[in-house]
């Protein structure tokens, strides 16, 4: 569960609690922010970079295989009807070049990217 609400500090800034952490959100001085944190689609960018570096992560550790590190960068671009994201990923280590396609397969099962690629329904209610 992840649960937001007005930060003590700033404009417009979210005070954001997913279990345990907290991390502030808020939007650039352009939105009338104060650019105290990431704004929400840098946190849905960086969300998808992390599912994606822990799964390639977790398959090269169960496969054994030489990988010291999984830089992943995540950017997007909005146009009407569509937002656009782009995946960098760069796997560090003696890997081979079928070895490192089939990462990139993996990277697509990633839980955000299989659920960014999904369909979304979002129920929302007022409660007390």
């Amino acid at each position: 569960m992840a649960e937001a609400s007005k930060s003590a500090a700033g404009a417009l800034a979210q005070q954001v609690r997913i279990g345990d952490h907290f991390f502030m959100a808020d939007v650039g001085p352009d939105k009338g922010g104060d650019a105290l944190g990431p704004d929400a689609h840098d946190l849905l960018d960086a969300a998808l970079a992390a599912c994606t570096g822990l799964t390639l992560q977790m398959y090269a550790k169960r496969k054994g295989l030489a990988v010291s590190d999984v830089v992943v960068t995540v950017t997007h671009e909005e146009a009407p009807g569509v937002t656009r994201m782009q995946r960098d990923i760069r796997i560090v280590g003696d890997i081979p070049a079928d070895v490192r396609q089939r990462m990139l397969q993996i990277a697509d099962r990633c839980p955000i990217h299989k659920a960014l690629n999904e369909r979304f329904e979002i129920a929302s209610r007022l409660v007390d």
